[in-house]
Protein backbone atom coordinates (compact mmCIF):
# COMPACT_ATOMS: atom_id res chain seq x y z
CA UNK A 1 0.00 0.00 0.00
CA UNK A 2 1.72 3.74 -0.93
CA UNK A 3 0.87 6.38 1.07
CA UNK A 4 1.11 9.69 -0.40
CA UNK A 5 4.40 11.85 1.04
CA UNK A 6 3.11 14.64 -1.38
CA UNK A 7 -0.11 14.51 0.44
CA UNK A 8 1.56 13.87 3.87
CA UNK A 9 3.62 17.34 3.28
CA UNK A 10 1.17 18.80 2.05
CA UNK A 11 -1.00 18.45 4.88
CA UNK A 12 1.54 18.72 7.43
CA UNK A 13 1.67 22.58 6.51
CA UNK A 14 -2.05 23.46 4.72
CA UNK A 15 -4.38 22.76 7.94
CA UNK A 16 -2.29 23.60 11.64
CA UNK A 17 0.41 22.65 13.39
CA UNK A 18 0.80 18.83 14.58
CA UNK A 19 2.05 20.18 17.94
CA UNK A 20 -0.21 23.34 19.42
CA UNK A 21 2.86 24.55 21.43
CA UNK A 22 5.07 25.12 17.80
CA UNK A 23 3.01 28.36 15.81
CA UNK A 24 4.67 26.99 12.65
CA UNK A 25 6.01 24.16 10.67
CA UNK A 26 4.23 20.80 9.15
CA UNK A 27 0.76 19.94 10.89
CA UNK A 28 -0.87 16.54 11.68
CA UNK A 29 -2.95 16.20 8.15
CA UNK A 30 0.09 17.32 6.05
CA UNK A 31 2.34 14.39 7.93
CA UNK A 32 -0.78 12.14 6.47
CA UNK A 33 0.24 13.81 3.54
CA UNK A 34 3.42 12.90 2.93
CA UNK A 35 3.18 9.68 4.07
CA UNK A 36 1.08 9.02 1.26
CA UNK A 37 3.64 8.25 -1.45
CA UNK A 38 6.06 5.97 0.90
CA UNK A 39 5.20 2.61 0.96
CA UNK A 40 4.45 1.02 4.29
CA UNK A 41 6.16 -2.27 5.43
CA UNK A 42 5.68 -4.84 8.43
CA UNK A 43 9.14 -4.05 9.87
CA UNK A 44 10.15 -1.31 11.96
CA UNK A 45 12.85 0.51 9.58
CA UNK A 46 14.06 3.20 10.38
CA UNK A 47 13.38 7.05 9.21
CA UNK A 48 16.23 9.56 9.32
CA UNK A 49 15.66 12.92 9.55
CA UNK A 50 17.91 16.04 8.85
CA UNK A 51 16.13 19.16 9.23
CA UNK A 52 16.39 22.53 11.36
CA UNK A 53 14.18 23.63 14.13
CA UNK A 54 10.73 22.76 12.27
CA UNK A 55 12.33 19.05 13.08
CA UNK A 56 14.55 19.75 15.98
CA UNK A 57 13.49 16.93 18.77
CA UNK A 58 13.54 16.21 22.61
CA UNK A 59 17.40 16.48 22.91
CA UNK A 60 17.76 20.38 21.59
CA UNK A 61 16.96 22.36 24.77
CA UNK A 62 13.71 24.79 23.73
CA UNK A 63 12.43 22.58 21.02
CA UNK A 64 10.91 19.60 22.57
CA UNK A 65 9.67 18.46 19.89
CA UNK A 66 8.62 14.55 20.69
CA UNK A 67 7.85 11.04 19.33
CA UNK A 68 4.95 11.01 22.29
CA UNK A 69 1.02 9.94 21.23
CA UNK A 70 -1.32 12.57 22.35
CA UNK A 71 2.08 15.45 23.27
CA UNK A 72 1.28 19.11 21.89
CA UNK A 73 4.86 18.93 21.21
CA UNK A 74 4.90 15.79 19.29
CA UNK A 75 6.93 16.44 16.53
CA UNK A 76 5.74 16.49 12.73
CA UNK A 77 8.43 13.15 11.81
CA UNK A 78 6.60 11.51 14.61
CA UNK A 79 3.23 11.35 12.48
CA UNK A 80 5.12 10.66 9.65
CA UNK A 81 6.96 7.59 11.24
CA UNK A 82 3.26 6.14 12.64
CA UNK A 83 2.12 6.64 9.09
CA UNK A 84 4.57 4.71 7.88
CA UNK A 85 5.54 2.47 10.37
CA UNK A 86 8.96 3.66 10.64
CA UNK A 87 11.31 4.43 13.47
CA UNK A 88 12.63 8.01 13.54
CA UNK A 89 15.92 9.29 13.86
CA UNK A 90 16.43 12.69 13.91
CA UNK A 91 19.47 14.76 13.29
CA UNK A 92 18.15 18.52 13.51
CA UNK A 93 19.35 22.01 14.41
CA UNK A 94 18.10 25.23 15.07
CA UNK A 95 18.64 27.77 12.44
CA UNK A 96 20.40 25.37 10.45
CA UNK A 97 20.41 25.02 7.06
CA UNK A 98 22.36 23.82 3.76
CA UNK A 99 24.33 27.23 3.71
CA UNK A 100 24.34 28.69 6.85
CA UNK A 101 25.18 27.46 10.01
CA UNK A 102 22.61 26.65 12.73
CA UNK A 103 22.64 27.68 16.97
CA UNK A 104 22.96 31.53 16.09
CA UNK A 105 26.08 30.71 13.80
CA UNK A 106 27.47 28.39 16.34
CA UNK A 107 26.38 25.31 14.77
CA UNK A 108 26.49 23.23 12.05
CA UNK A 109 25.15 23.26 8.04
CA UNK A 110 23.66 19.99 7.16
CA UNK A 111 26.30 18.92 5.29
CA UNK A 112 28.30 18.61 8.76
CA UNK A 113 25.95 15.86 10.07
CA UNK A 114 26.14 13.64 6.92
CA UNK A 115 28.00 11.18 8.68
CA UNK A 116 24.71 10.31 10.56
CA UNK A 117 23.74 8.44 7.82
CA UNK A 118 26.72 6.04 7.60
CA UNK A 119 25.88 5.10 11.42
CA UNK A 120 22.39 5.04 11.47
CA UNK A 121 21.80 3.57 7.85
CA UNK A 122 18.28 4.64 6.88
CA UNK A 123 15.73 2.84 4.84
CA UNK A 124 14.49 6.15 4.65
CA UNK A 125 16.09 9.85 4.48
CA UNK A 126 13.88 12.71 4.77
CA UNK A 127 15.67 16.07 4.40
CA UNK A 128 13.50 18.99 5.78
CA UNK A 129 15.23 22.58 5.59
CA UNK A 130 15.95 25.30 3.18
CA UNK A 131 13.96 28.06 4.85
CA UNK A 132 16.91 29.73 6.94
CA UNK A 133 19.10 29.89 3.73
CA UNK A 134 17.65 33.49 3.04
CA UNK A 135 20.72 34.62 4.50
CA UNK A 136 24.19 33.29 6.23
CA UNK A 137 26.65 33.58 8.67
CA UNK A 138 29.91 35.93 8.29
CA UNK A 139 32.88 36.00 10.30
CA UNK A 140 34.14 39.84 11.20
CA UNK A 141 36.52 41.03 13.02
CA UNK A 142 35.10 43.00 16.69
CA UNK A 143 36.44 46.55 16.67
CA UNK A 144 36.15 46.30 20.81
CA UNK A 145 37.91 42.88 21.33
CA UNK A 146 40.33 42.95 17.98
CA UNK A 147 38.80 39.22 17.69
CA UNK A 148 36.81 37.31 15.04
CA UNK A 149 33.15 37.06 15.16
CA UNK A 150 30.38 34.86 13.66
CA UNK A 151 27.03 36.50 12.93
CA UNK A 152 24.31 36.75 10.78
CA UNK A 153 24.92 39.04 7.60
CA UNK A 154 22.55 41.57 7.30
CA UNK A 155 22.64 41.08 3.18
CA UNK A 156 20.34 37.83 1.99
CA UNK A 157 22.13 35.09 0.18
CA UNK A 158 21.51 34.98 -4.24
CA UNK A 159 20.49 32.32 -5.53
CA UNK A 160 23.73 31.25 -6.98
CA UNK A 161 24.87 30.97 -3.47
CA UNK A 162 21.84 28.71 -2.25
CA UNK A 163 21.93 26.74 -5.32
CA UNK A 164 25.33 25.84 -5.34
CA UNK A 165 25.16 24.78 -1.40
CA UNK A 166 21.91 22.83 -2.03
CA UNK A 167 23.58 21.04 -5.29
CA UNK A 168 26.79 20.11 -3.39
CA UNK A 169 24.67 18.56 -0.33
CA UNK A 170 22.71 16.26 -2.49
CA UNK A 171 25.63 14.76 -4.80
CA UNK A 172 27.01 14.53 -0.89
CA UNK A 173 24.06 12.54 0.06
CA UNK A 174 23.37 10.83 -2.75
CA UNK A 175 27.86 9.48 -2.30
CA UNK A 176 26.72 8.63 1.02
CA UNK A 177 23.10 6.67 0.06
CA UNK A 178 25.22 4.37 -2.45
CA UNK A 179 27.59 3.30 0.07
CA UNK A 180 24.81 1.87 2.37
CA UNK A 181 22.40 0.60 -0.65
CA UNK A 182 19.75 3.46 0.02
CA UNK A 183 18.35 3.99 -3.37
CA UNK A 184 16.76 7.41 -4.90
CA UNK A 185 13.05 7.00 -4.44
CA UNK A 186 13.90 6.45 -0.58
CA UNK A 187 15.17 10.07 -0.37
CA UNK A 188 12.42 12.85 0.00
CA UNK A 189 12.73 17.09 0.29
CA UNK A 190 10.49 19.38 1.82
CA UNK A 191 10.57 22.57 3.15
CA UNK A 192 7.93 23.94 5.31
CA UNK A 193 7.77 27.93 5.11
CA UNK A 194 6.03 29.55 8.12
CA UNK A 195 4.34 32.72 7.71
CA UNK A 196 7.66 34.86 8.18
CA UNK A 197 10.28 36.12 5.14
CA UNK A 198 7.76 35.51 2.81
CA UNK A 199 9.18 37.65 0.14
CA UNK A 200 12.54 34.99 -0.08
CA UNK A 201 10.44 31.79 -0.30
CA UNK A 202 10.46 31.36 -4.35
CA UNK A 203 14.03 32.30 -4.84
CA UNK A 204 14.46 29.25 -2.46
CA UNK A 205 11.95 26.91 -3.35
CA UNK A 206 12.79 27.40 -7.05
CA UNK A 207 16.88 26.86 -6.10
CA UNK A 208 15.07 23.65 -3.64
CA UNK A 209 13.50 22.40 -6.53
CA UNK A 210 16.41 22.57 -9.18
CA UNK A 211 18.52 20.99 -6.90
CA UNK A 212 16.41 17.46 -5.37
CA UNK A 213 15.19 17.27 -9.49
CA UNK A 214 18.82 17.26 -10.62
CA UNK A 215 19.98 14.78 -7.60
CA UNK A 216 17.02 12.49 -8.83
CA UNK A 217 15.46 13.40 -5.11
CA UNK A 218 11.72 13.99 -4.66
CA UNK A 219 10.89 16.76 -3.91
CA UNK A 220 7.06 17.66 -1.94
CA UNK A 221 6.91 21.51 -1.83
CA UNK A 222 4.55 22.43 0.97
Amino acid sequence: MLVSIAVWVALVTVTGVAHAAQTEGPTQKQVHALSATIPKLHVRPKLLVFGDSFSAGPDVPGKANNNVVGSERRGWWSWLASDLGYRPIISAEPGSGFLKNGLECAGTVFADRLKRMLTVRPDLLVIEGGRIDFNYCVTRISRATGAPVTTYDTVHSDRAAVQVAMSNYFAQVKKMARQIGLADDHIYVTMPWGGSVLDRRPMINQALTIASRQAGFQYVEI
